[in-house]
């Protein structure tokens, strides 16, 4: 199988997310809601008619959290992205094999391998996709694309993304994707439902250009 990511219209990832994710609700528009949809082997939409995977994108409702953001030193809130809706499809979830691991030093001093078992691991290598850093490029996908889906208002201030952030519900994930795909625990909500996940990318050294500017796609790099 072949996975690859790319943006998709939000009238694709809507009707998914409010019939089959848990939450069966699609993001509050002022939140700026954007999708990504996964394909597999250059398909969309499994044979049953529902997409492979999606991810939903947003900013965040709250202004500040210490020790992440909104606070003197680290990113403001408008350096911030939500990772608040991933769904993958069951077809693929289902994927298992049976093998060995790494070597491996036991307790006894020998070295081995442990059985294990495998999966396709969309969930981390979907959001990866996103966060990896382009060939060529000082930015990843997600933060040109974030830039091109709402521009920044006040290009002043700092505006290109620097983390990313979500809220693991504890009653249906237990954090494995997250991990796998380099987020780092900041630790409970207060209610303790939730585990918070995040993830700090590196600020790109281009500027944003306004498109009617532009002459040659969204960034040109400052001097």
């Amino acid at each position: 199988m072949e996975f690859s990511v790319e943006r998709c219209p939000n009238n694709f990832a809507r009707p998914a997310v409010e019939r089959d994710h848990y939450l069966k609700k699609w993001p509050h528009p002022k939140s700026l809601p954007f999708s990504y949809r996964l394909l597999v082997d250059g398909r969309t939409s499994a044979p049953d008619g529902r997409p492979f995977g999606l991810m939903v994108w947003k900013q965040l409702q709250h202004g500040r959290q210490r020790g992440l953001f909104g606070y003197e030193g680290l990113p403001t809130k408008w350096q911030v992205l939500d990772l608040a809706r991933v769904w993958v499809h069951p077809e693929l979830q289902a994927v298992q094999w049976e093998g060995l691991s790494r070597p491996t030093r036991f307790e006894d001093g020998t070295v081995g391998r442990r059985p294990v078992t495998h999966t396709l691991n969309v969930f981390s290598r979907m959001v990866s996709a996103v966060l990896a850093r382009t060939p060529g490029s000082d930015s990843c996908q997600l933060q040109r694309d974030w830039l091109a889906h709402h521009p920044p208002r006040f290009p002043e201030l700092p505006y290109h993304v620097e983390l990313v952030i979500s809220y693991c519900q504890l009653d249906h994930h237990d954090g494995t994707g997250y991990r796998a795909a380099n987020f780092r625990s900041f630790g409970l909500t207060a209610d303790r439902t939730k585990e918070i996940y995040f993830r700090r990318l590196r600020s790109p050294r281009a500027a944003w250009v306004p498109p009617a500017e532009a002459q040659a796609g969204l960034f040109e790099h400052a001097a």
